[in-house]
């Protein structure tokens, strides 16, 4: 074994303990020699073996090269491997170690069931680089000097696996004070690294159960029904515990379908981005409705961020300091809406929880609830709720006490309800009470001068969530993109930002960079646009704030857009 890997094995071993549940699969380091020096769940049983001849692991060695086998037996080197025929991956990653210009062993991600198969072939991408950061950090902190936990959890590469990961993530001491959150983790629970970081994990309260790890305490947490579940995996280093790994997961159980928002302690205002003439409208009307409590109903296709603007009327309303409840009425079903809308009592019938259930109603007095895709309620959840409305009293299920409700209703649907309303499958009276102030989301097709900035906000965001320095879009991808009809709105836009950004880590993303379902054959075809746009201003606004207003940005500027220093002072003259 490399002496660097045999002096640090049990540190190596402690690093990869680390890794693994953040990752989600199975991770190992072997050296130049094929002995293998780490590993987790399965693969640890083959620690200080060697490795087989003509495997993935000798080919990345030999060759300094990484790999990604989604289907491991299936390629020409897995039929040449000496271990073909008692194979236990689905799937393997490996990425070279190098230090001093030398490989010197490797990293590599294993899956040993389809759930870990499936985890590889869709982030294979994001993975393969985080390899590559682990590899590296393998080689700076155990080839020059020792291990430390601490240090490790709270640097860079740390930062960049976790940020990147779709999940919560805290990390704590041995003595459960907290030492890393990631970004995901602080927007679920709506709190920032810095307030809590050094303190306990007992800070968080009843907002996050904890479970599996002996050495962590869910005290009175575990009485109660917590939002969130923290699966706690311990960590040791020469046999002595120094930290826990956290892994946040949604607690279905709890409060399905809805979320619950105090934006009088958030620190930032749910935005609302464009500058277009039909979003300065909207902007216009979100601040005047926001003022009293009349009952609002938000009408626009889906995608368009209707949840954004009952956030964003809640935000500047006398309620702001009170909670806002969130709830997909699709997603309830009939048999539970009533329950879910209105709570119920202890033993108010068979299989009632033990200590009853508070409705949303109830969660949200003082405050906001936002009933959404309110087109999908059933009838008679429709009936139900009209009762709510008609006096402001909440009864809840085997209770004979009423409880006197302060509580603004916003609503939200991508339905014609008044067809329904004619066709039978939704209340008239129903209606007319939630359509006191009607408010159209306009689809992003309607406000195109809008997409740079959109493009512009979610790229920064993601740059920032995956690690990767994205710069923008090529002067032809820009172009496709505000002619290209979005029929997904910004939810669509979004989601096109993060595939690029997990395919383009640097540099200007061009159209062969796009989803491969944006046809640009498509673009031709299309329609014009209900919103005028002048193309050419757009691209030259991009490319200005893309490389600012000096002198020299703007020869990047007319290099980007492919046209002379002189013919874009002209264009900026004239427009």
């Amino acid at each position: 074994m490399n002496n660097h890997f045999d002096q640090n094995r049990y540190s190596i071993q402690s690093f990869c303990d680390i890794v693994q549940p953040v990752i989600g699969a199975e991770v190992v380091v072997i050296d130049q020699d094929l002995i293998a020096v780490a590993g987790t769940g399965p693969f640890k049983k083959n620690i200080g073996s060697r490795r087989p001849k003509d495997s993935y692991v000798d080919l990345t060695l030999r060759s300094g090269e990484s790999f990604v086998i989604g289907s491991a037996g299936e390629t020409e080197q897995c039929l040449r491997c000496e271990m073909k025929s008692v194979c236990p991956y689905t799937s393997v990653l490996s990425g070279p170690i190098e230090y001093q210009n030398q490989v010197v062993g490797l990293f590599g991600i294993l899956g040993y069931d389809k759930n870990q198969q499936k985890l590889i072939q869709r982030k294979s991408l994001f993975l393969s680089k985080i390899a590559k950061n682990i590899g590296d950090y393998i080689a700076k902190s155990f080839f020059d000097k020792n291990f430390s936990y601490y240090d490790f959890v709270t640097s860079q590469a740390m930062e960049n696996i976790v940020n990147a990961i779709d999940q919560g993530v805290i990390i704590t001491d041995y003595e459960n004070n907290i030492i890393k959150v990631n970004q995901f983790a602080e927007e679920a629970l709506k709190f920032k690294q810095d307030e809590y970081t050094g303190k306990d994990i007992g800070m968080l309260g009843e907002a996050v159960e904890l479970v599996g790890s002996r050495s962590m305490s869910a005290g009175k947490a575990s009485t109660r029904k917590s939002k969130f579940t923290a699966k706690a995996t311990p960590i040791q280093h020469n046999d002595r515990p120094v930290g826990n790994v956290l892994l946040l997961q949604n607690n279905a159980r709890s409060k399905p379908c809805s979320t619950i928002y105090n934006f009088g302690q958030k620190t930032t205002k749910p935005r609302l981005i464009g500058a277009s003439g039909p979003m300065r409208k909207l902007k216009d009307l979100v601040t005047k409705v926001a003022a009293n409590d009349s009952k609002i109903l938000i009408c626009g296709e889906t995608g368009t961020g209707k949840e954004l603007v009952a956030q964003r009327i809640h935000y500047n309303s006398p309620r702001a300091s009170g909670p806002f409840v969130a709830l997909n009425c699709g997603a309830v079903p009939e048999t539970l809406i009533e329950s879910e809308l209105f709570g119920y009592v202890k033993g108010a019938f068979t299989d009632a929880r033990k200590n009853g259930k508070t409705g949303k109603f109830e969660l949200a007095n003082g405050g906001t609830i936002f009933l959404d895709e309110i087109g999908n309620l059933p009838r008679t959840g429709q009936a139900k709720l009209l009762r709510i409305l008609d006096n402001d009293i909440l009864e809840k299920i085997g209770s004979e006490s009423p409880i006197e409700l302060n509580v603004r209703v916003i609503c939200a649907t991508n339905k014609n309800l008044p067809e329904m309303v004619e066709n039978g499958h939704f209340m008239e009276d129903l209606y007319y009470r939630l359509n006191v102030v009607q408010i159209e989301v306009p689809p992003l097709r309607e406000r195109k001068t809008d997409i740079s900035l959109l493009l512009d906000f979610y790229i920064k965001e993601y740059n920032k969530r995956f690690g990767v320095n994205l710069m923008g879009f090529s002067s032809n991808a820009l172009s496709y993109l505000l002619f290209y009809q979005w029929p997904g709105n910004v939810r669509e836009l979004k989601n096109v930002i993060e595939y690029v950004c997990n395919l383009k880590t640097s540099g200007f993303a061009d159209l062969k960079d796009l989803p491969p379902y944006m046809s640009p054959i498509t673009a031709k075809s299309e329609k014009s646009n209900p919103e005028p746009i002048n193309t050419e201003k757009l691209l030259i606004e991009e490319a200005l704030r893309l490389f600012g207003n000096s002198t020299a940005g703007k020869q990047k500027a007319a290099k980007y857009l492919g046209i002379s220093v002189s013919t874009l002072y002209r264009r900026l003259n004239i427009g």
